[in-house]
């Protein structure tokens, strides 16, 4: 989790994210501690509740954010003009004008550029990354349950579309549920684990559930397993 407003900043209350190590929840805040609490369940339902309370209060900021792009893609767009005129005031005067002026123009035209480079689009892909990160937030609330219950990653309609490192996430998640406690399953999908899902795959699966709920098709084992192509529906007669 992103931190996404400026009074979080520096908190060492904000909760980017946990993990666990040697039998700890360790907690890694905004400012860079990282409190240790022993890891039973109930203090891993507390962490995620404090996650969620982070979350209600950062969706406040969607339309701030969506004005920081917009602004820096506009500033962006005006240095490249700048940049642009005193590039064609160089060629289309160049008999014209002295030397310094050439050299006047250049420092504006680098300067545009640079600015435009170096200015605003790592703002851009900064803003565009808080963005990302609150509206995953957004749809995850809405849809953790059915998510959850209804991923099946054998089922390669489920994963249809879906990024490497995100399959690769969530069947490391599902190996690890295999060795551990009935109370220690962990969900694929919650407020800690998002952050290395893009927004575009949680979509995608989204879609793809829905898809199937849709269709409503029932699949036999093996062409679950070894192609999307072949759906088969079971003949009850």
């Amino acid at each position: 989790m992103k931190v996404i407003r400026k009074e979080d900043k520096d908190s060492n209350v904000y909760i980017k994210t946990y993990s666990i190590e040697d039998g700890n929840i360790v907690l890694h805040t905004a400012n860079g501690s990282n409190p240790r609490i022993i890891n039973v369940p109930e203090n891993k339902v507390h962490a995620l509740e404090l996650m969620w309370k982070q979350q209600d209060l950062n969706r406040g900021s969607v339309d701030e954010l969506k004005t920081k792009i917009s602004r820096n893609i506009r500033w962006g767009i005006i240095n490249v003009a700048v940049a642009g005129a005193s590039f064609a005031g160089m060629f289309v005067f160049s008999d014209s004008i002295t030397f310094m002026q050439h050299v006047a123009l250049s420092v504006v035209a680098t300067a545009g550029v640079g600015g435009a480079a170096f200015v605003n689009i790592p703002k851009i892909v900064s803003t565009k990354g808080k963005l990302e990160d609150v509206l995953k937030g957004n749809i995850l609330k809405k849809n953790a349950e059915y998510l959850n219950e209804n991923l099946d990653l054998e089922n390669i309609n489920h994963m249809e579309g879906v990024s490497y490192s995100t399959r690769r996430q969530l069947e490391e998640t599902a190996k690890r549920n295999e060795t551990v406690n009935e109370d220690e399953v962990e969900d694929y999908f919650t407020i800690n684990t998002i952050d290395s899902i893009p927004l575009k795959d949680l979509l995608k699966i989204r879609d793809n559930l829905k898809r199937d709920d849709y269709f409503s098709f029932e699949y036999n084992e093996q062409a679950k397993k070894e192609t999307g192509k072949q759906k088969v529906y079971k003949n009850n007669n």
